[in-house]
């Protein structure tokens, strides 16, 4: 018997029984209309465990595509983000921060706020620190770059 078939006998069986119910003589259930009522009940069981499963894979079907479209997003910034080849004291901090992990391949902030100033002398240290960690940071939560944490500090890399 289908999902379909199994609705339409339950269908069936609740109009039966509102009309057994509603009707003027107002009789007593028999053993027949309990007989109904135990096989309304055994189908309402298996229809609630059916819609179950269709609420189930729907939840799944939600959070695979909210994975497929992690993973997409991922792949799509890394084909956009283009590493500069030579530094360049005109450059936007993303690609100084992209460019120093390319040459440091795993740094920590302190090592590539050091390996910037020895590019570009006369730099606010403090400024150029939050620079890197900001941008850093965004990088690594646009799964643009990877970071390890290591002594409560994230050591970044490409990846």
């Amino acid at each position: 018997m289908t999902k379909w078939d199994t609705f339409k006998i339950f269908v069936y069986y609740v109009k039966y029984i509102y009309i057994c119910v509603s009707s003027d003589n107002k009789t007593d259930m028999t053993t027949k209309d309990n007989g109904v009522l135990n096989q309304l009940s055994e189908i309402e069981k298996e229809l609630l465990s059916q819609l179950q499963v269709i609420r189930n894979a729907i939840t799944d079907l939600k959070g695979e595509k909210e994975k497929v479209k992690n993973k997409v997003n991922t792949k799509l910034n890394h084909t956009l983000i283009k590493i500069p080849k030579e530094y360049n004291p005109n450059l936007i901090w993303k690609d100084k921060v992209l460019f120093a992990l390319n040459k440091l391949k795993k740094a920590y902030v302190s090592q590539i706020l050091d390996f910037i100033l020895d590019l570009e002398k006369g730099l606010d240290t403090k400024a150029t620190k939050k620079a890197i960690t900001m941008n850093a940071s965004k990088l690594f939560q646009d799964g643009i770059i990877g970071a390890e944490e290591e002594a409560n500090k994230n050591k970044y890399y490409l990846k």
